[in-house]
């Protein structure tokens, strides 16, 4: 029954006036006894705390903060707490308010939290958080990697990866938030001994609205040394985690998918227990990162039995261009769980015969019991059919229908097939024409369309290889040379990966050694044309595998060595070697040619040579070596006497042939110091016509050491 309409006046009004009391403090003075609260001891206790933190012992520094532990007398609980190290301009104060109150604001139970936020006696800012026990993941995987057993069974790849989930919960809800962490790594994600995981160290992060406030060029990234480090004065990120959009210098351009890139990363670094495109210098990471130069996990670590899929997921995320990573962090953790489970991941075969294989895996009881019913079952059917033999006909003829619907379907899928095939092999021999003219450019589109057809086609693999290879980027020419399964490929480069030969030399000499062994020397012509574009350093190996291409050699014994970047090349003791034109792309200082067949020094016109060994060589003139510097020429055991072009050469020393020279010539030579004769080539009244400044040395026999340092 409903009350009367004064009662329920009355009711309203005693909890407006009680309202009133609240409002005008009425209700402190009338309910709390102030004697209490001056006489409490405890009461006392917080009133006499002057000072509320007890600075600790450092336990972690970033880069603008200092990480102490502190106990805060208020609650007498030990905290973390962060100071900042050094404030050289506004912007500092800034950016640690920022970093404390971004963090204060996620409130997750993966994410560390913020109790304080104030300032000390000296007018400084710092906040507190919660202190956390246990060990950062970084250094989890670096016993593991170490062969620590009590490790190895605490945190097998199941307790790592669920670790990783979290982490990933983590960073979804930040990103919920449009808020990107930017610093992702090992190093940050801190576990407890019961399991407890938080994602720290939010220095880095910002709110997507918000622009970044500096930029850096790429070559200054590349100047930096420390690869463990968050490398903040120049670069926001991680060598070795951070995305290639950090790498390169684009702060514009990071994102959520730049999160996306370091938790694959991570988990990288979970599946094979080492760093991504780990390197001997920050450079090299920060060039492989750029290029997407990264080691299939399952290739760098085969021993750690990396399951197909997460492998796959991993490279997702790793992916240069960031419209081919994960859309999501969510869709990343769904994936990962659908591993877990046993399920098909977005990354693996989607077809039937893949989604029958998953189930499989996730119900093998199922399966068991399933298999006998179906027998039972079969059995049952079987005696009915018997029974029911009338409608057998009937039934034999739809069998018969479906079956060759069946057949008719496969023979146009096997027809596609076939195709599908030839036109891959087609757009394949397309590009290796355009590849083969030198336009290399041109022939990416046919090449990754022949892969779209058929992505099985090993001479496409193996050409992206080998493009691979004349770009310098041997990392990731391994990786496209083993799915060509070309042996002798995958081997040169595994060698010059071994041989820290991850370079443009590096890949054009694998190049070329393959090149020779296979006869596709086309390659060799293409790479001619390159040479312009290495350095002088690189070019050498290159030329003498010209060379013996020109010469049709297997072998040429070669030396050669750079001394305060001076050339020194020494090509002695080649008996077939007759055409060096291949030595008119490189810059020479000295050169040493004896016991050659060469018999033309065309090619050596306009070098800066100043030491040149003809010992027993073919050479019938030095009409080539008019202009050059020369210092130092060996002719002994050459049948020409004309040396008129070296006139107005700095020539010091010659070691002459058996001809007769003109010796008034060699007294116009201003420079010659030295010369050195066969025993009887002049008579001594002859050779009274020399400079009395000129040294002669005879001999009567010469055995040759060779002219160049070795």
């Amino acid at each position: 029954m409903d009350k009367p309409l004064e009662e329920l006046d009355s009711r309203l009004l005693k909890h407006f006036e009680r309202a009133k009391l609240y409002e005008n403090s009425e209700f402190d003075q009338r309910y709390i006894n102030r004697d209490l609260l001056q006489e409490n001891p405890f009461l006392n206790e917080l009133n006499d705390i002057k000072e509320r933190y007890e600075i600790g012992e450092e336990i972690g520094r970033g880069g603008m903060k200092r990480i102490e532990k502190a106990l805060d007398h208020f609650t007498n609980r030990t905290v973390a707490f962060a100071s900042i190290k050094s404030i050289e301009n506004s912007e500092d104060i800034e950016n640690f308010l920022r970093e404390a109150r971004l963090t204060a604001s996620l409130q997750h139970q993966n994410i560390v939290p913020v109790y304080d936020l104030g300032l000390d006696q000296s007018k400084k800012p710092y906040f507190t958080m919660k202190l956390i026990e246990g060990e950062n993941l970084n250094d989890i995987i670096k016993r593991i990697r170490e062969g620590n057993r009590g490790y190895q069974n605490k945190y097998k790849l199941r307790t790592l990866i669920d670790i990783f989930l979290k982490v990933c919960d983590a960073v979804s809800y930040a990103h919920s938030h449009n808020i990107v962490h930017l610093d992702l790594k090992p190093h940050n994600i801190q576990v407890s001994d019961h399991g407890e995981v938080l994602l720290c160290d939010w220095g880095l992060a910002r709110r997507l609205e918000e622009k970044p406030t500096v930029n850096f060029s790429y070559s200054q990234l590349k100047s930096l040394d420390d690869r463990e480090s968050t490398l903040d004065t120049f670069i926001k990120g991680t060598p070795g985690y951070m995305s290639p959009e950090q790498a390169s210098g684009h702060w514009n351009e990071t994102s959520k998918k730049t999160d996306i890139f370091s938790l694959g990363a991570i988990l990288y670094t979970i599946l094979t227990l080492e760093i991504p495109f780990e390197n001997s210098s920050v450079e090299s990471m920060i060039d492989d990162t750029v290029n997407g130069n990264i080691i299939v996990p399952s290739y760098l670590a085969p021993d750690r039995n990396i399951p197909d899929a997460l492998e796959r997921i991993c490279l997702k995320c790793m992916e240069v261009e960031k419209v081919a990573r994960y859309v999501s962090v969510r869709k990343l953790a769904d994936d990962i769980r659908a591993w877990e489970e046993g399920f098909v991941t977005s990354v693996e075969d989607s077809t039937l015969s893949g989604q029958l294989a998953s189930f499989y895996k996730r119900n093998k009881k199922a399966c068991f019991l399933g298999t006998g019913v179906l027998i039972a079952f079969v059995s049952l059917a079987s005696f009915f059919l018997v029974l029911l033999y009338k409608s057998a006909d009937r039934a034999e003829r739809a069998r018969q229908e479906t079956q060759n619907t069946l057949n008719d379907l496969m023979l146009i899928e096997k027809e596609k097939q076939v195709l599908s095939k030839d036109a891959s092999f087609r757009v394949f021999s397309k590009a290796l024409n355009l590849v083969k003219n030198g336009d290399f450019t041109a022939a990416q589109e046919p090449l990754a369309y022949s892969l779209d057809l058929n992505p099985d086609l090993q001479e496409s693999w193996r050409l992206k290889a080998q493009l691979n290879l004349i770009e310098g980027k041997v990392k990731k020419a391994l990786k496209h040379a083993l799915k060509s399964k070309d042996r002798k490929l995958i081997s040169l480069i595994q060698r010059a990966l071994s041989e820290n030969m991850n370079n443009k030399n590096g890949g054009i000499e694998s190049l070329l050694d393959y090149a020779q062994s296979v006869k596709e020397l086309f390659w060799l012509d293409l790479i001619a044309e390159k040479l312009d574009t290495l350095p002088e350093e690189s070019k050498v190996p290159v030329v003498i595998q010209l060379l013996k291409k020109e010469n049709k050699l297997e072998y040429l014994q070669s030396y050669y060595t750079f001394e305060n970047g001076r050339l020194i090349l020494d090509l002695s003791n080649n008996k077939t070697l007759s055409e060096i034109s291949s030595l008119s792309k490189l810059k020479i200082h000295e050169l040493d040619l004896s016991e050659t067949s060469v018999s033309k020094l065309g090619p050596l016109s306009g070098q800066p040579i100043s030491k040149l060994d003809l010992f027993h060589t073919s050479i019938k003139g030095i009409r080539a070596l008019q202009g050059m510097p020369i210092k130092h020429l060996v002719i002994e055991g050459s049948a020409f006497t004309d040396l008129s072009p070296l006139a107005g050469s700095p020539i010091e020393f010659i070691d002459l042939g058996r001809g007769k020279y003109d010796l008034k010539f060699l007294n116009s030579l201003q420079h010659l110091k030295k010369i050195e004769l066969p025993q009887g080539l002049f008579t001594k009244e002859e050779l009274k016509e020399l400079r009395p400044d000129i040294e002669v040395t005879y001999r009567d026999f010469h055995i040759h050491k060779g002219t160049l340092k070795k």
